[in-house]
């Protein structure tokens, strides 16, 4: 359910990068990282439900997924499909995220009134 709270969030994101101008936002990019725990359908309900709320019901909405990149103890970096594999070249499981686990609002397009 916490994808609720999150299209809120997004949705009032987008209003505040808008600020005073007068023109409807017409398209909302979000890039979501693999590793997010985010549910994209669930997400996207949400967005629906919360731009409608809004009067923003004419904006599109984009989502790309973000693949997960990892860098391993040993050094290898590669992209992980979980976190429950091991690295390709050594088998361990010790790393750091370095991509893939964050939502982003990649950019918000305007309509211009002129």
């Amino acid at each position: 359910m916490h994808e609720m709270g999150l299209a809120e969030g997004i949705v009032e994101t987008a209003l505040n990068a808008r600020g005073d101008k007068e023109g409807q936002i017409t398209t909302i990019c979000l890039e979501v990282g693999s590793l997010s725990a985010v549910n994209v359908q669930s997400l996207e309900f949400w967005m629906d439900l919360t731009l409608q709320k809004k009067g923003l019901e004419a904006a599109e909405l984009k989502i790309e997924r973000v693949p997960a990149k990892v860098k391993c103890d040993c050094g290898h970096e590669y992209r992980a499909d979980d976190m429950f594999s091991g690295c390709p070249k050594c088998g361990s499981l010790i790393r750091e995220v370095l991509a893939g686990m964050n939502v982003n609002v990649k950019y918000i397009e305007v309509e211009d009134e002129q």
